[in-house]
């Protein structure tokens, strides 16, 4: 077994798009097959890039906080999933 210890890393600093799963899945994909256009081998998102950071999280608590956090919950990626399930292309 050979060990390659040479990578191209793509660290990838975009935002996604609040709230829209979908949006910013296919966003993702297109910024990961951009990517690897360049021959990187290794793309890197933040960590809260899905869904993204909740900027929400230290405002005080009512209502729309609540409603917030209810839509980050929403927009969220379980894996495995159909959001992310057949993205190859």
């Amino acid at each position: 077994m050979t060990i390659d210890t040479h990578f191209r890393l793509a660290a990838i600093q975009a935002a996604a798009i609040p709230f829209d799963r979908e949006a910013s899945v296919e966003k993702a994909c297109r910024l990961i097959r951009e990517a690897g256009a360049m021959e990187a081998t290794i793309a890197a998102f933040g960590e809260t890039w899905l869904p993204g950071y909740p900027f929400f999280c230290y405002a005080p608590t009512g209502p729309s906080t609540f409603r917030a956090m209810a839509e980050y919950l929403d927009s969220a990626v379980e894996i495995p999933s159909s959001a992310i399930h057949d993205r190859n292309s």
